[in-house]
């Protein structure tokens, strides 16, 4: 079972495959790839670290969003090339604007 109490810098592959019903080994590594690959996408996205963003529990549930879209587009075709609107309003709450210095 999943804990919700997880921040997103704690998200592990268990975690992740809790998320998606997978109960099989086989896709381990890709599975382990992709999660990194989605924290990696939500810090970038967000301009904060991990860290800054534990205490939003919907930035966990958006990684293991994005990790399961990872995973079922794994092909080289993909019918959308924009981020789903419920991530972007998601993570976009928790953009970082970083004023410029005169």
């Amino acid at each position: 079972m999943i804990n919700v109490l997880l921040k997103a810098s704690e998200l592990q592959l268990t975690d992740a495959k809790n998320f998606m019903r997978i109960d099989f080994d086989e896709d381990d590594f890709m599975i382990e790839l992709m999660l990194e690959s989605a924290k990696g996408y939500v810090c970038t996205y967000t301009k904060r670290t991990l860290e800054e963003l534990n205490e939003y529990q919907e930035v966990a549930m958006a990684i293991l969003v994005l990790t399961s879209h990872f995973y079922d587009k794994r092909s080289l075709e993909c019918d959308s090339v924009s981020i789903n609107y419920t991530i972007s309003s998601i993570l976009g709450s928790h953009w970082f604007f970083e004023k410029e210095a005169d």
